[in-house]
């Protein structure tokens, strides 16, 4: 009974999960599915650090964040789906 209490423990330690406590849920919610959280942390404080120079209220930043993560995206799929890789070439030669 006792080691399986302590299994029961192990499994739950493997399987625990935790919010991003820096990413707000919002951008975090949304791009979970393209991104880790390591990720997901360091593009969010990319984007901050660079939108400091800038007069924007939270809102505001979140929403120029999220643009360009959606960006991001857009243009990672077109990489994926090769058309960024065929245009890499395109303009070599």
């Amino acid at each position: 009974m006792r080691n399986q209490l302590r299994l029961a423990r192990i499994e739950n330690i493997k399987a625990a999960t935790f919010n991003n406590h820096i990413v707000p849920e919002r951008v975090d919610q949304q791009f979970k599915p393209f991104f880790s959280d390591a990720q997901l942390t360091a593009l969010y404080k990319t984007a901050m650090n660079s939108l400091e120079t800038f007069d924007l209220d939270a809102e505001q930043q979140t929403e120029a964040i999220i643009y360009g993560m959606e960006s991001l995206v857009k243009a990672m799929k077109r990489y994926h789906k090769n058309a960024g890789h065929q245009s890499t070439i395109s303009m070599l030669t």
